[in-house]
């Protein structure tokens, strides 16, 4: 999942609520907000930034 700063909206299809109008189920939209802490020491900084790299390679 791509984010982008701020929050990210996540369309999963088929995993709404059932709609008998409809025979099926609807999409279900999921908000995902990230939240670090503001305040971080120097090694929080290196162990976000491997994190983030490792992820990266993955793509």
């Amino acid at each position: 999942v791509d984010m982008v700063p701020g929050r990210t909206v996540v369309p999963v299809r088929g995993a709404g609520i059932f709609s008998p109008m409809r025979e099926g189920r609807g999409d279900l939209y999921v908000t995902l907000q990230v939240s670090l802490p503001k305040v971080r020491t120097p090694r929080a900084d290196r162990l976000l930034q491997e994190l983030l790299d490792e992820l990266r390679k993955g793509e």
